[in-house]
């Protein structure tokens, strides 16, 4: 057993030594990435248990990485900077191409991107490195029309802020503006961070408390910069999404053309959904309004989607079985705002897109070839 251990040791350092090398590293990665198309048909998560533990160690001594993006072929590519901390990270490193047309989850970017087009104010709340708040500004600042648009990025984790500010300031994203606080339903209290990273969720704390955090609404931003509204508002905040929502309660009520359209997140964690997506209390509340509510399919990494249409799960018939999992959901006051060939709604599937799963649940539903990781 000492031996076993021992030689466990050495080679978690072997491979923490290979990964500093920048020459050494990438081939490593390419081998990772044959590794697991090997295993696509097995039916458990091959990156999870097999490919994971290898590309930790990898990186064990390196913290800052890089990955390019371009939304649109006239923009120019966009290098962002992120920590090697989190499933997050790890999607980004064994990511293809090498150019993408997105961060994080295509679906939900091309569906953000979509429904930011024209506006002259966002709100993301969770704003983490910018892997969404960098494209939405990068879009509306070589807009003629949107010049003067702003992103409000909110974002509780200091660490990740600051690396947002960084990368937008590399890539001369001028039109974010960055807070460092958390969306609320009322201000006057703190909030405090429980958990790592892109998973960690908060909730009220002491104002002395370490990393405290001071809330403040949406209707207090939009108030304190001259704004009517927010035309988009982004949250993945996660669990905080409905008291966020309503600490902009007074842009819901607006009608339809002027209230804003929303992207959240949804989480089993955070909310029981046991009687139905429909009878969630955000989804609830949101009707309440006159919003049209539909979940978002798409997968939770860097895949490459591109020709695929964004498909759209009615509340109603969303297959919700399986282990505790998360998914992006829209909410939209016109429903015309999500017609087009780029869109499609579909019924009885899972919003949450698995490579080891049964794809008639968990695969695009639509698809010219199988979409690379």
């Amino acid at each position: 057993m000492d031996y076993q251990n021992n030689s466990i040791s050495k080679l978690e350092t072997a491979l923490a030594r290979i990964g500093v090398s920048e020459q050494a590293r990438p081939k490593m990665i390419s081998a990772l990435r044959e590794v697991e198309d090997c295993l696509m048909d097995i039916d458990f998560d091959a990156r999870l248990e097999l490919v994971a533990p290898v590309l930790d160690a990898l990186h064990r001594d390196v913290h800052i990485l890089e990955k390019k993006v371009r939304i649109e072929p006239e923009l120019p590519v966009l290098h962002f900077k992120y920590y090697y901390r989190s499933a997050i990270a790890r999607g980004l490193v064994l990511s293809r191409p090498e150019i993408s047309d997105h961060v994080w989850e295509p679906q939900t970017t091309r569906l953000f991107l979509h429904l930011v087009r024209g506006a002259s104010a966002v709100a993301i709340g969770g704003a983490y490195f910018g892997d969404h708040a960098l494209l939405a500004g990068q879009m509306l600042q070589f807009s003629e029309n949107t010049r003067t648009a702003r992103v409000h990025c909110f974002e509780m984790n200091s660490e990740q802020l600051d690396l947002c500010r960084v990368n937008a300031r590399e890539n001369k994203v001028s039109n974010l503006v960055f807070h460092h606080k958390a969306l609320y339903s009322r201000s006057g209290v703190h909030l405090g961070l429980t958990g790592d990273d892109a998973a960690a969720c908060a909730h009220e704390v002491s104002p002395n408390t370490d990393d405290a955090v001071p809330a403040v609404t949406l209707q207090e931003v939009a108030q304190e910069h001259g704004l009517d509204s927010f035309q988009v508002i982004m949250l993945d905040i996660e669990g905080g999404e409905l008291e966020a929502l309503k600490g902009g309660e007074a842009f819901l009520t607006l009608p339809p053309g002027q209230a804003p359209d929303i992207i959240f997140e949804v989480h089993r964690h955070y909310m029981d959904w046991s009687a139905g997506l429909d009878n969630t209390d955000i989804v609830r509340y949101l009707r309440s309004y006159g919003y049209h509510v539909f979940a978002v399919r798409d997968y939770q990494s860097n895949v490459d989607l591109r020709g695929y249409p964004v498909e759209l799960v009615s509340p109603e018939t969303a297959y919700l079985q399986g282990p505790p999992h998360g998914f992006n959901m829209v909410a939209v006051k016109r429903v015309s705002r999500l017609q087009g060939p780029q869109f499609r709604f579909v019924e009885h599937v899972s919003p949450k897109l698995l490579f080891h799963r049964d794809p008639a649940l968990h695969a695009p539903l639509v698809r010219s070839e199988a979409p690379r990781e």
